[in-house]
């Protein structure tokens, strides 16, 4: 999703997010972030929880 909005860096996405970069990382490598952390990121692409999963049954 990043990358598809222009974001090649993710230290980029992650400071005009106002989200540490450390923790962004751990996210896109799918380790030990927190529910909240997640919001924020949805938040940023403009995305609802609810899409997020959608293809989730």
């Amino acid at each position: 999703m990043r990358i598809e909005k222009g974001f090649t860096s993710y230290e980029n996405f992650a400071v005009e997010f106002g989200i540490s970069r450390m923790q962004y990382w751990r996210m896109e490598k799918g380790t030990n972030f927190t529910f909240e952390s997640l919001l924020r990121i949805l938040d940023a692409h403009k995305m609802s929880l609810g899409e997020f999963f959608s293809d989730v049954e």
